[in-house]
């Protein structure tokens, strides 16, 4: 799982790893795999070193690596 926030005060990677789990699959197989996403995944410490989960929207990628385009968009608010 791989989170950016869209409008962060500070600059920050455009995808960063928040999670992952290895998954092997067979052809033509299914398998679901959940995530928590929670304060810990979204906030940052900032240039003071407190940590901090800003408020606004955050893209949330899943897929087989960090090239996927696909995402969902979430709003702290």
């Amino acid at each position: 799982m791989l989170c950016y926030d869209v409008k962060a005060t500070m600059t920050r990677p455009i995808k960063e790893l928040k999670g992952f789990e290895k998954v092997f699959i067979k052809q033509n197989e299914t398998k679901t795999v959940s995530f928590n996403l929670g304060k810990e995944e979204l906030g940052f410490y900032n240039a003071k070193g407190t940590f901090v989960v800003e408020k606004g929207k955050f893209k949330i990628y899943v897929g087989k690596d960090s090239l996927c385009e696909e995402f969902v968009e979430i709003e702290v608010i």
